[in-house]
């Protein structure tokens, strides 16, 4: 079956420009095998510049990588340039290929150079079709399996006061073209029947048509997300798998029937951006990354098993239908994982970050920092002490990656040490979570304006927005700050950096706030403010800044295991246990539960299954899943009879 690679563009605002710059970074991943066995990536690369209001450019290039042969090329220029008031840019949107040769592709988009606009049709060998349709852009195309000179595009079409959505064809190899539909946009062929496609009218619903777009009729009346505008075909030529979003969720959406109406059922649903790929040689086999996490099901998404964690969010996962291995992204790294072993991921392209993101952290043995706390409430401001935060040294662990020990010291004097380390490909500081024998995102110091951090390691500081980069000055400096600030309200954690002096204040709150704001520090040997410490010993440390789900004991265990749990802030908690198969087993913990400790007895003999059927467990593996707001960690048990 011919690999079809979908490439969608990241949209330039071009009256809206950041005014920061955005290291170069992954944004997108795609992969097909040729005739000769070799596999084929095609990722983006996203950066950004800003010299001045006049002077500004983005890029989001496709890139071409043989993994086998290691070469890497730049395949397609996407690019933005602003110049003195002159706009000129081109937008590669989607391409497909003839007969499985990365040589021989067509491509769509649009472009313009100074006030001129224009939609395009390019082919390999230099064939252009400029197609006027003021300034919209053909964003889908697809080559027919079964005929490779017969081509469907869709067209995006910006009218005066409306935008128009439109099919256009090509009989001869996409030399010429005439309409399908001048009201639908076509999204995507069946590699199977290339009288099968899928459209969408001008609210986002999805259309189907099985006669060669002679006719439509609605497949879907919910909305497609632009984003999502791909469908993926199982091997069984029945199911089919879309994704979908809202305000709320981000879902997979699973058809049963070739995508006809009724027949799309949502699989999974998450608060978490979620991507998929699927094993086009294996029927059912569909993957699935939340966040860091990728998941696999061998059942049409029915049932879900983690099969790997990774440093970072996935933006994008190819999965050779040939072998046991997968290709995964993420923003700065391309990894390499063979399912079938599990085992450590290879690298095989990376993007260094700009060194500059380090000094809004500068980790560095002796760097001291004091950091005064107050609370408030409707009886005013209260001073509770000072905290300190130092570093007090620096390991290389088992894994051969170099922490440094991030040591607090608490209000009433007591400590903790953290392990934590600034990866240098990515700008991010991770922090060694023992519990779980990994490293969890601590923070993100290459964050641009407009991103989102989601904590793992400080996990009530759930996600983050980042701010725009302002000016501050601070013991006697001027320099710059960047705050993150909550997603949502109610119950929230901000936080700011200081360039060249690191954290400078933390808060938290709803009806009491706490926030601790830096008066004095230590950085490399230089002092700054106000060092001195107050002690109040009389005051517990005030808050739990991480949720938790710790390792059952005992384990293996019979007949019962505890299972301790801390969540920082008051909310729905729900605690089940699932059998390898992803069945559910029960539900120990399903209600609202203030911020604190928690422990739970698991019985295997007693109570009832979800079905209503006395509990009968078989010894092996088990898992089970916190969830508290925006928290979700699974762990795994053993019961031995």
């Amino acid at each position: 079956m011919k690999n079809r690679v979908v490439l969608f563009v990241i949209c330039f605002c071009i009256n809206n420009f950041s005014q920061t710059t955005v290291s170069p970074q992954f944004s997108e991943l795609k992969g097909m095998e040729d005739k000769d066995g070799h596999t084929h990536l095609f990722y983006r690369i996203h950066s950004e510049q800003f010299e001045d209001q006049l002077h500004q450019s983005k890029h989001n290039s496709i890139y071409h990588l043989n993994v086998q042969q290691e070469s890497d090329t730049l395949f397609l220029e996407d690019y933005l340039h602003f110049n003195s008031g002159i706009v000129t840019y081109q937008n590669i949107y989607n391409l497909d290929f003839w007969n499985d040769d990365p040589g021989k592709f067509i491509f769509c988009g649009d472009a313009s150079f100074s006030l001129d606009y224009w939609s395009f049709v390019n082919r390999f060998d230099g064939r252009e079709n400029i197609l006027y349709y003021n300034s919209g852009a053909v964003e889908t195309i697809n080559i027919s399996n079964q005929d490779d000179s017969l081509i469907y595009a869709g067209v995006l079409n910006f009218e005066p006061n409306s935008v128009i959505r439109k099919t256009i064809k090509s009989t001869d190899g996409g030399w010429n073209w005439d309409y399908v539909s001048d009201s639908l946009k076509f999204i995507s062929l069946s590699p199977f029947d290339d009288k099968v496609m899928f459209l969408v009218n001008e609210i986002g619903m999805l259309y189907k048509s099985s006669d060669g777009g002679n006719s439509f009729h609605i497949a879907d009346n919910r909305n497609i997300d632009h984003d999502y505008e791909n469908i993926l075909y199982d091997a069984d030529q029945t199911y089919l798998y879309r994704l979908q979003s809202d305000s709320l969720n981000f879902k997979l959406l699973v058809s049963n029937n070739v995508g006809e109406n009724g027949s799309w059922h949502e699989k999974y649903i998450s608060e978490s951006k979620i991507c998929i790929c699927i094993d086009e040689n294996v029927s059912g086999s569909v993957f699935l990354a939340e966040g860091n996490t990728i998941n696999l099901s061998p059942d049409y998404g029915e049932h879900f098993i983690p099969i790997a964690s990774l440093e970072s969010d996935v933006i994008g996962m190819y999965k050779n239908p040939d072998s046991n291995l997968l290709y995964i992204a993420t923003e700065y790294r391309v990894y390499e994982l063979d399912i079938s072993l599990a085992g450590p991921l290879r690298i095989i392209k990376s993007i260094t970050p700009a060194t500059e993101n380090y000094d809004w952290f500068p980790l560095s043995i002796g760097n001291y920092w004091v950091y005064e706390v107050y609370t408030s409430d409707s009886e005013g401001l209260h001073y509770w002490g000072d905290e300190i935060k130092t570093v007090v040294g620096l390991t290389t662990l088992d894994n051969g990656l170099d922490y440094f020990l991030y040591k607090y010291i608490y209000i009433n004097g007591g400590s903790t040490i953290e392990y934590i380390r600034l990866d240098s490909l990515s700008g991010k500081l991770y922090a060694l979570s023992f519990e779980e024998k990994r490293d969890l995102l601590y923070d993100d110091l290459s964050a641009e304006a407009g991103d989102t951090v989601c904590y793992e390691y400080n996990t009530a500081f759930n996600c983050q927005y980042v701010q725009f980069e302002t000016e501050f000055s601070v013991f006697g400096l001027n320099t710059l700050k960047k705050e993150y600030y909550p997603e949502a309200p109610g119950w929230y954690f901000g936080h700011s950096f200081v360039k060249g002096i690191g954290l400078y204040q933390t808060y938290n709150g709803d009806l009491t706030t706490y926030s601790s704001t830096l008066k004095g520090c230590i950085i490399d040997g230089i002092v700054y403010g106000d060092t001195s410490v107050v002690t109040r010993v009389d005051k517990p440390h005030p808050v739990i800044y991480r949720y938790e789900l710790e390792q059952n004991y005992p384990n293996p265990f019979n007949p019962t295991t505890t299972i301790r749990y801390k969540i920082p802030v008051s909310g729905l908690v729900t605690l089940k246990v699932f059998d390898v198969l992803g069945r559910e087993v029960t539900t120990l913990v399903n209600e609202e539960k203030p911020a604190g400790i928690y422990e739970i007895e698991f019985d295997s003999h007693s109570g009832l299954s979800p079905l209503g059927e006395a509990r009968n467990l078989t010894s092996g593996v088990y898992f089970y899943r916190l969830k508290a707001g925006r928290f979700i960690k699974t762990n795994k048990m053993i019961y031995l009879k």
